[in-house]
């Protein structure tokens, strides 16, 4: 079968995803690792995104019942999962953390007791990261209004994992490195070969 009748094909299976389940196997199909597979299938998207239609769709959501609500599609969380190569206790740091999604399905990884930070500039979105996190069993994932800018880098800890959201400044990506341990990983939009796609790094 031809190359984009092939793609065509994938989109229209995406569309009729209706389950958590579904879409963690539809994830699984298009070669995701088991652990991100299963992360996706243990945290409800749905939760994340009250009002939303389409929540298990393979697509970014906007809108809903709470004020800035986005999530990148779960292809995109899934890949970035395993990027990280999370093992438990590993510390994670969520630049951007919206509404917490990304957070819920690193703990799968790492554990709920492992240090585990995020960062959100948007009021709104951290109160309703911190209650869905807490209605999944995952109260010690510490979310921090404020701007990753005021972030000391001087008195900050360093994290073994570090995640970046999307939209980004480049001037917040270079904090970023800053946070990030020897031989720790971040991923985020970064500009490659002057194109900006998702990439991981290393710190060596």
């Amino acid at each position: 079968m031809p190359e984009h009748l092939q793609m065509l094909q994938r989109l229209l299976a995406r569309q009729r995803i209706g389950s958590q389940e579904q879409l963690a196997s539809s994830l699984r199909a298009e070669g995701r690792s088991e652990a991100a597979c299963a992360a996706v299938s243990s945290v409800d998207r749905a939760l994340f995104a009250p009002g939303c239609s389409n929540v298990y769709h393979d697509n970014p959501l906007r809108g809903g019942d709470v004020p800035h609500l986005h999530l990148s599609a779960p292809s995109i969380y899934a890949h970035s999962f395993d990027a990280f190569d999370l093992r438990p206790g590993l510390s994670f740091l969520n630049i951007g953390s919206g509404t917490g999604y990304m957070s819920a399905l690193v703990a799968q990884a790492i554990g709920p007791t492992a240090v585990h930070h995020g960062i959100e500039m948007r009021e709104e979105l951290v109160a309703h990261a911190r209650a869905t996190c807490a209605q999944l069993g995952l109260p010690l994932i510490k979310f921090i209004h404020g701007n990753a800018f005021d972030v000391s880098v001087t008195h900050s800890m360093r994290y073994d994992r570090i995640y970046v959201g999307a939209g980004a400044p480049d001037a917040l990506k270079a904090i970023a490195f800053k946070l990030l341990k020897w031989g720790g990983i971040i991923v985020g939009p970064f500009v490659y070969e002057g194109q900006e796609s998702l990439i991981k790094a290393t710190m060596r």
